[in-house]
C-alpha cells in the first residue's frame, strides 16, 4: 500500500494535481523501509475466530385488574470473540534501564502495528418492569430498567466514550483485561413513562355527553399526551497525561485515585461534579490505577407534552390540531464534565 498526503489550494505556485497523477507508477514502486518511514501496519489476526452472542431471557406477565397489567422480566447476553483493534507495537512497560520508547517496542521496524483480532468479550444483565393501563379514555405505560453492560471495548476502533485512547482504544494494549469495565453506552437506571388521555368531555363522554353543534366542537375532542424520560448518566473515565510520552499511549493516561470521589455529605454541582482532590497525576512512566469508566456523568431528565384537538368532519374525515412542547419544563441537559486531571477545568 502506498499512502500519501497531498494538500492543495487554489492559487498555489505549482499546478494542481489531478487524480490521474496522484499515485506512483506500479512499474517501479521501490523498496519499503518501515523504520525510516514510520510505517503503520494493519493485519487481520492469523488466529481467526467466529464472534458470537448468546442471549437468554425470562418474563412473567401479571394481570392486576381487567385494565392494568404488569410484566417483570430478565434479559441477559454474552458476547464472545468480539473484534478488537490493538496496537501490538506499543512499547512495553517503562523501566529506568530502558527509557527509550523505540527500544521497548516489540516490532522495532514498525511505528504502529495494529492487529485486528477476536479477543473481545462483553456481557449484559437487566431487570425490566413494565406497567400498562388501558382504559376507554386513558392509555398509560411506565417502564423501568435496571441493568449493567460491561465489555473489554465498546467498539473495535475505540470510538465513542473510550475515544480518550483514540483509534487504538486500550490504555495498555499488552493488557486488554485492564480495560474491562462498564460499556461506553451503559445506563444502569432508566425510567420511561408515557400517556395518552382523551379528556372525557363532549358527545358520548362522561361529561356533557349530549353536547352537539358548536358546544361539542368547543369542549369535545381534546387529548393530552406526554412522554417522560429519566436516566442516569453515561460512564466516564478520569484521564491524565503520559508524561514525556514514555508509555507510548499517544499522550493519554489515566489518573491515580487517591481518595473518595464522593465522600460523605458531598453533593455534585455543575462547578464540581465530584471531589477533584480524589485524583492525581501518575508518576513519570506509570499507568494510572483508575479503572475504565469508574464514574458517571450527569443524568438526563426530559418531559414532552402535547395538547391535541380533534374535529369530526363530513365523510368520515378528521382534522387534528397539535400544540407540542419538547422538554416542556426546560430542564437543562449537561454534558459530561472535564475529566483530565491536569486541566484547570477538571471536574
Amino acid at each position: 500500500v502506498s499512502r500519501g498526503s497531498y494538500n492543495q489550494s487554489v492559487g498555489q505556485p505549482t499546478p494542481l494535481m489531478t487524480t490521474d497523477s496522484l499515485f506512483p507508477a506500479y512499474t517501479s514502486p521501490g523498496p519499503v523501509f518501515p523504520g525510516a518511514n514510520g510505517f503503520l501496519a494493519v493485519i487481520i489476526s492469523e488466529n481467526p475466530k467466529d464472534p458470537y452472542v448468546q442471549q437468554w431471557s425470562a418474563g412473567v406477565p401479571l394481570a392486576l385488574t381487567g385494565k392494568t397489567k404488569i410484566e417483570i422480566g430478565y434479559v441477559g447476553s454474552k458476547g464472545t470473540n468480539l473484534l478488537m483493534r490493538r496496537n501490538i507495537n506499543q512499547a512495553y512497560e517503562y523501566t529506568p534501564s530502558k527509557p527509550s520508547v523505540a527500544e521497548r517496542k516489540p516490532y522495532p521496524n514498525f511505528g504502529v502495528y495494529i492487529n485486528s483480532d477476536w479477543s473481545g468479550y462483553s456481557n449484559y444483565h437487566a431487570m425490566n418492569v413494565k406497567l400498562e393501563h388501558r382504559a376507554q379514555d386513558l392509555l398509560a405505560t411506565a417502564a423501568y430498567t435496571w441493568s449493567r453492560s460491561r465489555d473489554s471495548k465498546s467498539a473495535a476502533a475505540g470510538i465513542g466514550g473510550s475515544a480518550f485512547n483514540g483509534w487504538q482504544g486500550l490504555l495498555n494494549n499488552h493488557d486488554p483485561a485492564r480495560d474491562y469495565g462498564l460499556s461506553d453506552f451503559d445506563v444502569d437506571h432508566r425510567i420511561v413513562g408515557s400517556f395518552v388521555y382523551n379528556l372525557p368531555f363532549g358527545a358520548g363522554q362522561r361529561f356533557a355527553g349530549g353536547a352537539t353543534g358548536i358546544k361539542n366542537a368547543l369542549i369535545g375532542g381534546w387529548q393530552v399526551n406526554g412522554i417522560f424520560t429519566w436516566q442516569r448518566g453515561f460512564p466516564m473515565t478520569i484521564t491524565a497525561v503520559d508524561i514525556g510520552g514514555v508509555l507510548d499511549t499517544f499522550g493519554s493516561n489515566r489518573a491515580d485515585e487517591v481518595g473518595d470521589p464522593y465522600p460523605s455529605g458531598f453533593e455534585p454541582t455543575i462547578e464540581k461534579w465530584f471531589d477533584t482532590t480524589a485524583f492525581a497525576q501518575p508518576a513519570f512512566g506509570k499507568f494510572g490505577n483508575v479503572g475504565r469508566h469508574s464514574l458517571r456523568g450527569p443524568s438526563l431528565t426530559n418531559l414532552d407534552l402535547a395538547l391535541f384537538k380533534n374535529f369530526e368532519l363530513p365523510k368520515k374525515m378528521k382534522l387534528q390540531l397539535r400544540l407540542e412542547s419538547f422538554n416542556a419544563l426546560n430542564h437543562a441537559q449537561f454534558n459530561a464534565p472535564n475529566t483530565n486531571v491536569t486541566s484547570p477545568q477538571f471536574g
